[in-house]
C-alpha cells in the first residue's frame, strides 16, 4: 500500500511487521493520538524486507518496537526517515460558506500552512478547494513552498461543499503519480451538496494505497461518520 505534526513522519524498516493501528478522525478540539501505519511492503529480498509506515512519533522508537512475523519476535535491521521526494502530499480544503462562521476556515489555513511549512524537504503538495459547490485544483503538483501558502492564503468562503468530488479528484491526481506514496489531508465541516458519492470517493482513494487524515469541523453540516468511512478503508 501507499501511505500525519497533523500527520507524522514517514519512516522506512528493513523487516517484515505484523502490526496495524487504527487511523483517527479528528473533530474540533480533539487530540489527534500517535498511530502507525503500514503503507508500503518490498518483500523481493525475503532476507531484507523493506517496509514503509507512517508513525507520528521519532525515528528512533520504532529501532525498540516490538514486532511480531508469523508469531515470532523479529527485529529492524535499519530504521531511517523516508525522502520527502518519495512522497505527494495533497491537502483538501473545505471553504464553503459554513466554514467561515466561528473563524473555522481561517484557523484551517493556519494549521495546514503550518504542516506544509514542516513537511519533509522535497515533499511534493497540491491541493483543492472543495467551496462554491466545485472541486478545483488551485495549485498542482509542486515543491515551492511559498506558492502553495500563497494559495492556501486567497482562499476564502464560497457556496456550497463538494467534498466527495475533491477526494475523488485527490485520488485522480496520485493516480497519475503512481511513484508516490500519498497522504490525503482533508479539513471539512460543511455538508456535500455535490453529485459524487462518498462511496466513490471512497473506491478511488483506496485505488490508490493513499492514507487519508482528516479534521472534521463540528455542527456545518458534514456527517463525521462519512469522513471517518473515508479514513478507514483507506487503512
Amino acid at each position: 500500500m501507499r501511505r500525519s505534526r497533523l500527520v507524522g513522519a514517514l519512516a522506512a524498516v528493513l523487516v517484515a511487521v505484523g502490526l496495524l493501528v487504527a487511523p483517527v478522525v479528528a473533530q474540533e478540539g480533539d487530540t489527534v493520538a500517535t498511530a502507525l501505519r503500514i503503507q508500503q511492503v518490498d518483500s523481493t529480498n525475503p532476507a531484507a524486507t523493506e517496509m514503509v509506515v507512517a508513525w507520528a512519533g521519532s525515528a528512533a522508537a520504532l529501532e525498540s518496537a516490538d514486532i511480531t512475523v508469523n508469531g515470532e519476535s523479529a527485529e529492524p535491521s535499519s530504521v531511517a526517515p523516508l525522502a520527502g521526494a518519495d512522497t505527494g502530499l495533497v491537502l483538501v480544503i473545505d471553504n464553503s460558506a459554513a466554514m467561515e462562521e466561528g473563524g473555522a476556515l481561517q484557523r484551517a489555513r493556519e494549521s495546514l500552512a503550518e504542516l506544509v511549512q514542516n513537511r519533509p524537504e522535497g515533499q511534493l503538495v497540491s491541493v483543492i478547494s472543495v467551496g462554491g459547490s466545485r472541486a478545483r485544483n488551485v495549485q498542482s503538483w509542486t515543491t515551492d513552498t511559498a506558492k502553495v501558502l500563497d494559495v492556501i492564503a486567497a482562499l476564502g468562503p464560497d457556496g456550497d461543499s463538494a467534498l466527495w468530488r475533491g477526494d475523488n479528484s485527490a485520488a485522480g491526481l496520485l493516480d497519475v503519480r503512481p511513484d508516490l506514496i500519498g497522504q490525503v489531508v482533508v479539513f471539512a465541516g460543511g455538508e456535500d451538496q455535490s453529485a459524487t458519492r462518498v462511496s466513490l470517493a471512497r473506491g478511488a482513494i483506496a485505488a490508490t494505497g493513499a492514507s487519508v487524515h482528516a479534521i472534521v469541523v463540528e455542527d456545518r453540516g458534514l456527517d463525521a461518520g462519512s469522513v471517518r468511512s473515508l479514513v478507514d478503508t483507506a487503512g
